[in-house]
């Protein structure tokens, strides 16, 4: 069972250099709510949102992902959180930040025991390319020169039948770790790997950690098909890697690179769908 105070302890031990953690009400676990996301952006629009939050909620029944696609979240078997923050700089100074966090993720995710991949440009998934997780990044302007931004995060900790139902196939961290994972030195993990990769990305940007993607992109080199939310095809080719800015970067077969910002990639042969 998640406890609040017991994370907040462990936060403040596991994030000595952001002091907000130590907020005595920097840290919630609700037993059910719509969406973690929709909370704290709701005070993230309102102006009320610390320079540091953590909402965990035991079941949401709103849960969603990128493109308002509904998350699925049995409870007990996943792990749904949100964490605010204020960001010094506009939405603009963004470019890459959730490929950094998914870089987070997969940190967090080898600490115990997991080796995530990843798939540009929010989600987790294991070396079968079966689904983990995935990442909502929402943001807020605070101002001129700040933002305050929202990390969604759902993971699947252990395998349930609802997962089995998901199209495409999904898997679980106890089942890529070999054994249960902790909910709580999860979730402790997560927070410490969010802090250190944002705070790479706000000294140099998304470009230094590139090669780290790349290396980790389950679909780095492969043959795909980018099509936008309504399924139209943008792109065909094969994917060459990242750029700086988060852009997926793409290969035709009249070999110009282009790239993209937004957008869906499957395989060409339809075997990850």
């Amino acid at each position: 069972m998640l406890d609040a105070a017991t994370l907040a302890a462990a936060l403040a031990r596991a994030c000595p250099d952001q002091p907000a953690w130590a907020a005595a009400d920097a840290v919630e676990v609700v037993a059910r709510t719509g969406s973690t996301n929709s909370d704290l952006l709701e005070r993230a629009r309102a102006g009320t949102l610390a320079p540091r939050a953590l909402r965990i909620a035991l079941e949401q029944d709103a849960g969603r992902g990128r493109l308002g696609r509904h998350w699925v979240a049995p409870p007990g078997a996943a792990l749904a959180l949100s964490i605010g923050l204020i960001w010094p700089g506009g939405p603009a100074t963004l470019e890459g930040f959730t490929l950094a966090c998914g870089l987070a993720v997969a940190d967090a995710a080898a600490a115990q025991g997991a080796a995530a991949r990843l798939k540009w440009p929010n989600d987790i998934v294991d070396g079968a390319r079966r689904k983990l997780g995935g990442i909502l990044v929402e943001a807020a302007p605070r101002g001129p020169e700040a933002t305050a931004v929202v990390v969604g995060i759902g993971l699947n900790l252990a395998p349930h039948a609802a997962l089995a139902e998901v199209t495409p196939p999904a898997s679980d961290l106890a089942t890529l770790a070999g054994r249960a994972v902790d909910a709580r030195a999860l979730v402790v993990a997560l927070v410490a790997a969010l802090e250190a990769r944002i705070g790479r990305f706000a000294r140099e940007g998304f470009g230094p950690s590139v090669a780290e993607f790349d290396a980790l992109h389950a679909w780095q080199g492969r043959p795909v098909r980018l099509a936008d939310a309504a399924g139209n095809e943008l792109a065909r080719g094969a994917v060459a890697g990242i750029a700086a800015s988060g852009a997926l970067r793409v290969t035709g077969a009249d070999g110009r690179e282009t790239e993209w910002k937004h957008g869906e990639i499957s395989l060409r042969d339809g075997s990850d769908t």
